[in-house]
């Protein structure tokens, strides 16, 4: 079979023994076949990115000296000035957005015809055309798949500024390179032939987004709107003043804000290193899929006895290994704002595990109010809604 591999990919393979290699184009075809039995379009393209954040999990699982040394963080945007590769289940999803592409950015992309064309130019010409003006992406939850798989644990300085073809220093995760590899092989097994060069301003150019709409400001850039948050109790009482308060904030959530409450974190077993290298349990690899595939977390927890509640530190200690929680925006709220040490430790915890954490406090102390009453009483219902302000802005 012809497969159209990522150069990442290749380079994997000829390290390989013939073997090893036979093996792991067995699992590329294996790929192929699975994806080749969904329907084309935008789905297809959602569970190609679910596979490609499931690899990343697994190889952060199983290779965590490794994924240990990434700095990839939101809005750090440095590799967001190379040439993207997209497919054309990518391209229709995109278009489906409500997000518009820089106009300007776009225009001169378009005549650009090699990676080449991107070294060397001021950032913002060879940024990709979906980057916000403050550096973040502008379609994370459905950025291409090939972004998605890149791993890049050069110093930050270097992600700054200088040379990026030759200074950066790329982590190859096989496993989600197959994915991407095998996305690829489809892609170019349709019909009619893939946009030009498969770069994403060429997509943008094809067919499949003539049809796209210009919203009424002209066509402007604009962030989407939609938000998935995850709330996160420390508490397993039913009517703890924590989780009241999580509920009070899915209640003031806008449309197109999701407020979801993740698996029990009771249902998790003791964090054992020895048990993580072998396997993640189901449970924790629930757990790990729903932090991963939200945009950002709210996480409210009690103090006990001046700690942070061990439930809780057991779900977090499940996540160090991965990268879910990796430049994501993270409100870490205090029902008890007197209860400051918990509070802290937790802010800590969360940083030090490269959540962009946003402190908060919410004022319960003393206030029997169940969720509907605290969505109705002024002053709590205005600090919830700064907190969902917050995490909008830590997301464009």
């Amino acid at each position: 079979m012809d497969y159209r591999t990522t150069k990442a990919f290749d380079h994997f393979l000829s390290g390989l023994g013939p073997e090893a290699r036979e093996e792991a184009l067995g699992v590329l075809a294996g790929e192929v076949r699975d994806l080749r039995g969904l329907p084309p379009g935008a789905a297809r393209a959602r569970e190609v990115h679910r596979r490609v954040d499931a690899a990343q999990a697994r190889f952060a699982a199983l290779r965590p000296d490794v994924t240990g040394q990434v700095r990839c963080s939101r809005g750090c945007s440095h590799c967001c000035r190379l040439w993207v590769g997209v497919t054309r289940d990518e391209a229709e999803l995109l278009r489906a957005s409500e997000v518009r592409p820089d106009p300007g950015r776009l225009e001169a992309q378009r005549s650009w015809t090699s990676p080449s064309d991107f070294i060397g130019r001021p950032r913002d010409e060879a940024s990709c055309v979906f980057l916000g003006p403050d550096g973040a992406c502008a379609v994370y939850r459905d950025r291409p798949a090939i972004c998605r798989a890149v791993l890049v644990a050069s110093d930050p300085e270097f992600c700054r500024g200088g040379d990026l073809a030759t200074r950066i220093t790329a982590v190859i995760n096989p496993y989600a390179e197959v994915v991407v590899s095998a996305a690829l092989t489809l892609d170019a097994e349709g019909d009619p032939p893939p946009p030009a060069g498969r770069h994403l301003a060429h997509a943008l150019g094809h067919p499949l987004f003539q049809s796209r709409k210009t919203p009424p400001d002209g066509g402007a850039f604009r962030q989407n709107p939609s938000m998935n948050l995850l709330a996160v109790s420390g508490s397993l009482r039913d009517q703890s003043s924590n989780t009241r308060l999580l509920r009070a904030l899915a209640l003031l959530a806008e449309p197109g804000v999701s407020v979801a409450f993740g698996p029990p974190l009771d249902g998790l077993p003791y964090f054992n290193p020895d048990v993580e290298e072998a396997g993640l349990p189901p449970a924790v690899q629930a757990w790990r899929d729903r932090v991963g595939a939200c945009d950002a977390v709210v996480v409210c927890s009690p103090e006990y006895a001046h700690g942070v509640s061990g439930m809780l530190k057991n779900a977090l200690d499940w996540l160090v290994g991965g990268i879910e929680l990796n430049g994501k925006p993270v409100a870490v709220v205090n029902a008890r704002p007197e209860a400051t040490l918990a509070h802290a430790a937790l802010v800590e915890t969360l940083r030090i595990m490269g959540g962009t954490v946003i402190p908060a406090a919410v004022p319960l102390t003393g206030r029997n109010l169940d969720a509907e009453g605290i969505a109705a009483d002024p002053e709590l219902a205005a600090a919830l809604q700064r907190i969902l302000s917050s995490l909008a802005q830590a997301l464009r």
